[in-house]
């Protein structure tokens, strides 16, 4: 029944695919040299019914390789094709791709480049993402200088040229104001080379203005963290690759990727070399560590874990002094450290070490804790790389207190038989330890115990009068 509830959850819920599809395609070495190079397209693996499949794109590229692409299943993911290029057929991975899903009629398509590593220019990214009405900016740098023309296209269509000699170490398109039709792929060449020499960057134009979604743009988006995009459409944060939450504050572990956070990179080097590509708006990024054209280039941002102090039971009226440790890169420092009480209070550190090179504690402060405190506590940390939280669960209870004094049930000539009277008491329970304390009526002797399971009697040796208290355990 499990396996039927599931399939019918997928045929049914479509919806809007965008926001209900969890696809992603990775392109693996964007820029083709003399290595094997592939694209990767993966669905959430709680979708059996969909299909996904990687093609090339000749809306964007008319002019690209001709052979039909090898597609097959990826043993290593759930539901995933890929293709994969060995060495010898770089000549034919250059041009424009797609990765589609499909859920009965509807379709979620996400698109990508790759270009030769030896081209004259090089794009600054492989994606721009700009809000409608945003200045834009498309930048391509010179790597080969020739003397001839340089030339830029979109779509396939010429649009601009610069003449031999005055070709700058930067090729740009500027837009002052960006509008939905000059959304494409745009691609820079000397005027002698071809498709094969090129240059590729996508510019994408969100319908709406920055921090606006809907219909009419009238919604106001969330705040999406760590450069998360909001969806015009649904105004949901898509969340870049190695971050996950409704505003993708929270940072996955490390080499994890996906909306939950449930896929990852298995190669010995991680995500090295993965560029990541999301629906649109969003476009492609490498994943959280690393940047450039081929993800290369490594950046130590990535908050690991957060570990809290674990479920502790308290006393009402106590101090207490939570810790909560964190690791990561860059290290939390401490005012990246927050602890959330149940109502919602946040706490800031009292004080603050740095236990090792990669780990670092806080140490929170609390006077006195009451019952009304008991709950669901949560240690933060967020830094550049994201956040990372670690809940615990504080009990505070009140110590038990009898109602009445111990009684004394028998005495002889040189003991004590005396009734702890624990029961009625107040505060909280059960009891589990009884504790008796004594000492001579007479003279400054110090107080002596016995102690005791439950409500039992204690003997004591008697040879003189006798004060008595009792201290009552609970547990």
């Amino acid at each position: 029944w499990d396996s039927v509830a599931s399939l019918l959850t997928c045929c049914l819920f479509v919806g809007k695919v965008e926001a209900a599809l969890d696809l992603m395609l990775i392109n693996a070495l964007p820029l083709v040299g003399n290595t094997e190079t592939s694209l990767i397209c993966i669905a959430a693996k709680w979708r059996p019914c969909e299909s996904v499949t990687i093609g090339r794109d000749y809306e964007a590229l008319m002019s690209q390789h001709q052979n039909p692409l090898e597609v097959s299943e990826d043993d290593k993911r759930g539901t995933a094709k890929k293709v994969v290029w060995k060495r010898e057929q770089a000549g034919e991975t250059i041009g424009a791709y797609y990765c589609e899903g499909k859920v009965k009629d509807e379709v979620t398509r996400i698109r990508t480049m790759k270009m030769s590593q030896g081209a004259s220019f090089l794009p600054v990214a492989l994606t721009i993402t700009a809000n409608q009405g945003e200045s834009v900016n498309i930048s391509f740098i010179r790597k080969v200088s020739k003397e001839e023309d340089a030339v830029i296209y979109k779509n396939g269509s010429f649009i601009h040229s610069v003449p031999r000699h005055e070709v700058p170490g930067e090729l740009e398109v500027s837009y002052s104001s960006v509008q939905l039709q000059d959304a494409g792929v745009y691609y820079a060449r000397y005027i002698g080379g071809n498709t094969f020499t090129s240059a590729y960057t996508r510019l994408i134009v969100r319908r709406c203005e920055a921090q606006k979604w809907g219909p009419t743009c009238s919604s106001i988006c969330p705040a999406c963290m760590n450069n998360g995009i909001c969806h015009e459409d649904t105004g949901e944060c898509i969340c870049p690759p190695g971050f996950m939450g409704k505003t993708c504050e929270k940072a996955c572990g490390a080499n994890t990727f996906g909306r939950t956070c449930k896929e990852s990179c298995e190669e010995k080097t991680g995500c090295k070399y993965y560029m990541f590509c999301l629906p649109d708006p969003y476009g492609c990024s490498c994943a959280t560590g690393w940047r450039g054209l081929e993800c290369d280039e490594g950046i130590q941002t990535r908050c690991t874990r957060c570990v809290s102090p674990g479920d502790v039971e308290l006393n009402s009226g106590m101090e207490f002094k939570p810790t909560c440790r964190a690791t990561g890169e860059p290290l939390p420092v401490n005012e990246d450290f927050k602890l959330l009480k149940k109502d919602g209070t946040v706490l800031k550190p009292n004080s603050f070490l740095t236990v090792t090179q990669n780990c670092s504690e806080a140490t929170f402060h609390i006077y006195r804790i009451h019952p009304p405190d008991s709950g669901m506590w949560v240690c933060t940390v967020q830094t550049v790389a994201g956040m990372a939280e670690e809940p615990f669960q504080v009990t505070v209870k009140v110590p038990p207190v009898p109602q009445y004094p111990p009684k004394m049930r028998e005495s002889g000539h040189n003991f004590l038989i005396i009734d702890i009277n624990a029961d009625p008491h107040t505060g909280d329970g059960p009891i589990v330890l009884t504790k008796l304390f004594y000492k001579s009526a007479k003279g400054f002797q110090p107080w002596k115990s016995v102690e005791g399971k439950g409500q039992c009697f204690h003997s004591i040796s008697q040879t003189e009068s006798l004060v008595i208290i009792s201290l009552i355990t609970f547990a």
